[in-house]
């Protein structure tokens, strides 16, 4: 995930027992970065080595957001899913079927709007 999406989701989980309040779009255009996040494919030097480890390591974070069934990333999710008025397990089957995992193949791009 973008430094600044995540940046931003973090800052409202951990204020998040003091009701965050926002619009429900800002929080599905969270949604909508982290799935264009998890699904940009990797900049590939001319060795075919993946340039910006930070890039890849952004994916993955954003599929771990999107996908992981416990944990941080899944009550992160559930969260997120919630202030932007959409079911967060329905958004994990959403982006399982959008593709594998970042590191095997590339997803779709999706338009959230």
């Amino acid at each position: 995930m973008h430094a600044s999406a995540h940046a931003a989701a973090s800052a409202a989980l951990e204020r998040r027992e003091r009701h965050v309040s926002g619009s429900p779009s800002l929080w599905a255009e969270v949604v909508a970065q982290a799935l264009a996040d998890a699904c940009t494919p990797s900049e590939r030097g001319v060795s075919g080595v993946p340039r910006g480890s930070a890039k890849l390591a952004d994916r993955a974070e954003a599929w771990a957001f999107l996908t992981d069934e416990e944990g941080e990333w899944a009550e992160h999710r559930a969260w997120v899913a919630m202030q932007a008025g959409i079911d967060g397990e329905a958004l994990r089957r959403y982006a399982m079927q959008l593709g594998r995992h970042p590191a095997l193949g590339q997803c779709p791009r999706v338009d959230m709007r």
